[in-house]
């Protein structure tokens, strides 16, 4: 069993008639027990506009308001690494190894239109000015109709336009994506605007 001290009673969020701990409170209560990255998963979660609502700024104080307790500074080490916009935690995964290789930032699910304004999609990750887009393939992508479809089109649409479409599987994941990696810089090298 493991101890910890409650981070107050401001902590308590209510569904349903239950007391529950706050989302931001249980990430300051599992700092002891996860690791950086897994904190880091779990605050792009907790950041993600489309889930909670919550903001960066709410992590931020609470990592201020966590000093001095029992993994604050594994706390401050995932902040300094969380990110609005991931949706999932392979699309955390992905963006950590891109930057952790020495890539650039990508973009996270930011909306992309045409220099004529026509809508061509929101992909995982985006480079804007090489027009390079990475999208994180979950196994559903191959087994739900509707999704495998709508993906198609998606790629169609942008390559249409010019862009370059990058495709990501759980495989490269379990080979930390050094292959994706490598492809990204890559192309980030070759479609760099001159």
């Amino acid at each position: 069993m493991v101890g910890h001290r409650s981070v107050g009673r401001g902590a308590l969020a209510v569904r349903s008639g239950l007391p529950l701990s706050h989302p931001v409170a249980t990430w300051v209560e599992l700092a002891p027990l996860l690791s950086v990255d897994e904190l880091i998963r779990m605050g792009d979660a907790l950041v993600d506009p489309h889930r909670s609502g919550l903001t960066r700024d709410d992590l931020a104080l609470a990592c201020r308001q966590a000093v001095g307790r029992r993994g604050c500074v594994n706390l401050r080490r995932a902040f300094a690494e969380v990110r609005e916009g991931s949706r999932s935690p392979a699309e955390t995964d992905l963006r950590l190894a891109i930057t952790r290789g020495g890539l650039p930032m990508p973009f996270l699910n930011v909306d992309v239109h045409t220099a004529r304004g026509r809508f061509l999609g929101q992909p995982d990750l985006t480079y804007g000015l090489a027009r390079l887009v990475i999208e994180y393939e979950g196994d559903h992508h191959r087994t739900d109709v509707a999704t495998f479809r709508s993906d198609i089109e998606r790629r169609e649409r942008f390559e249409d336009e010019g862009w370059r479409v990058l495709r990501v599987t759980g495989g490269d994941a379990r080979q930390r994506f050094v292959r994706a990696i490598e492809r990204i810089g890559r192309l980030l090298c070759e479609r760099r605007p001159r």
